[in-house]
């Protein structure tokens, strides 16, 4: 089985003679609400769905101009299909690891993470054959305006009256016991 990497920036096979892809991982995540949902709620409206993730590890042989390749698809920023067991389209580069080892000392051990993109199209909707009528614009000359409404100082008084500020009283009142209507406990 061919596996293959590609976008506008280039396409990388992996062949026998190339490397081979030994580990393929796709996850599907989501996150749920930890809160508690209402009796005959939908549970929809707690669920969002991550993106699709796909995780590759394999090795490049002599692979010089496909790690070039690849380095060039994850600069580019343009959607990558990849197509294996698995198949996936819109996929962007997260991460990507070449490792050195004597064992390939001609080539690389690879680790790929990929993660899907929502691409979405903007739509025109025809929302009516006839336009609004226009208003005529008349000039009606230089007005002025009147201002109405409550003032700056007047609004400060207001709340001062609140705050006790603005009554010339004594703030010491004393009410005299025969009118709290608790004349009868003394």
């Amino acid at each position: 089985m061919a596996y293959t990497l590609s976008s506008t920036a280039g396409t990388v096979r992996f062949l026998p003679d190339v490397g081979t892809i030994n580990r393929e991982q796709e996850r599907l995540a989501s996150q749920v609400t930890s809160s508690p949902i209402e009796g005959g709620g939908d549970v929809n409206d707690h669920v969002i769905n991550e993106p699709v993730r796909l995780t590759l590890r394999g090795v490049l042989i002599g692979g010089e101009a496909a790690k070039a390749t690849l380095k060039k698809m994850r600069l580019a920023l343009e959607p990558i299909t990849y197509t294996g067991k698995t198949r996936a389209n819109n996929l962007v580069f997260t991460n990507l690891d070449f490792t050195s080892d004597p064992d390939n000392k001609d080539g690389y051990a690879l680790s790929a993470t990929l993660q899907q993109v929502d691409i979405a199209a903007a739509q025109i909707v025809d929302v009516g054959a006839l336009p609004l009528p226009a208003r005529p614009v008349q000039n009606i000359g230089t007005q002025t305006t009147q201002r109405t409404g409550v003032t700056n100082t007047q609004y400060a008084e207001h709340v001062r009256s609140f705050n006790g500020n603005a009554s010339a009283a004594p703030n010491n009142r004393v009410t005299p016991p025969s009118l709290t209507g608790m004349d009868h406990l003394q």
